[in-house]
């Protein structure tokens, strides 16, 4: 507990310098989470004044709903291009940082790291961090309005509905959270074999002089293709236990939707529910599984995140040269 305590502050610190710009992209990507809900509650109005022919509404809730759209459009493109930017920003402030920490390390601890393990964590775990901080913290909290704002609209028209949509989809992240350990494991260990290789890469170009006096092509290409052969199954492993993981969600999420779909079916031949309520529930549905999905897939990330912030932690802790 206390480790990862001290991995939540550090990445912490990563973060408050962008602080204002991050609070921003949770803003607009909390408005277009709402956005998504009024959609489908102006396209239920739509359709039930189109089914009535009440051609005044149609008019007005056609207006409202393609200016939702539009909102949308322009909400989406403005975190695009904001998200770009903090991501450009992060990931060069903690290369950097690093990069200064190592130029100011004591040589004898710094040896101890080969460059292609120095140049992977200044890359490949920067990036992961740094993805981390700008798209999937601010979409876990935009999600997490969207399935708060959906749940509470869907219990607003049927109360059976909505604790279906609640009951089912949790279990995705129940299982992730089985699996978190293996795929930090995983993924430092996929990490280290990236940096293996790249060092035997490095390391062979530098001294091909060398290799082809002495006749070793065969042997340098034998040992890349056994490194390939490492990188390969542990990243062939990681993605089984999330193909597995996400299928386990389908197979629920499609499993809900079947239940609203002949629900809604049902009441529609008794005249119980109009067109536009089926539509809403249909959507309002899709909304609460959804962000479930998405923070099923977000948690490897984050999981991912923590391992990097350790070993980019590592060297940010090498003891300074003070003389």
């Amino acid at each position: 507990m206390k480790e990862t305590l001290s991995k939540i502050k550090w990445i912490a610190g990563r973060i408050y310098p962008s602080l204002p710009s991050l609070i921003l992209i949770v803003m607009l990507g909390a408005l277009t989470s709402l956005c998504g809900i009024f959609r489908a509650l102006i396209l239920k109005k739509l359709i039930d004044s189109a089914v009535n022919s009440q051609d005044g509404l149609i008019a007005k809730f056609a207006v409202v709903f393609a200016l939702i759209l539009f909102a949308d459009i322009i909400l989406q493109a403005a975190l695009t291009l904001i998200k770009a930017n903090k991501h450009l920003q992060i990931s060069n402030s903690i290369q950097k940082r690093l990069f200064i920490r190592l130029t100011e390390a004591k040589w004898q601890n710094l040896v101890k790291y080969h460059s292609g393990d120095i140049l992977t964590r200044l890359t490949n775990d920067a990036e992961a961090l740094t993805n981390t901080i700008v798209n999937t913290i601010p979409n876990v909290i935009s999600l997490g309005v969207m399935l708060i704002g959906s749940f509470v609209t869907l219990l607003f028209f049927n109360k059976f509905l909505a604790l279906v949509a609640l009951g089912l989809a949790p279990a995705t992240v129940l299982l992730s959270r089985i699996f978190a350990r293996k795929l930090r494991n995983l993924f430092k260990s996929s990490q280290q074999a990236e940096a293996k290789y790249r060092s035997f890469l490095n390391e062979s170009i530098q001294n091909m002089a060398v290799l082809k006096a002495f006749c070793l092509e065969g042997t340098c290409t034998s040992q890349v293709e056994n490194l390939q052969s490492k990188k390969a199954k542990l990243v062939l492993s990681r993605n089984r236990i999330n193909v597995f993981s996400n299928s386990v969600f389908s197979f629920g999420s499609w499993l809900g939707f079947f239940i609203v779909f002949c629900w809604g079916a049902s009441n529609l031949s008794k005249g119980t529910v109009t067109y536009g309520t089926f539509t809403a529930l249909l959507q309002l549905f899709g909304n609460i599984q959804g962000p479930f999905a998405a923070l099923a897939a977000a948690f490897p990330q984050i999981v991912y995140a923590f391992a990097s912030a350790e070993r980019l932690m590592e060297l940010e802790m090498l003891e300074p040269d003070i003389g």
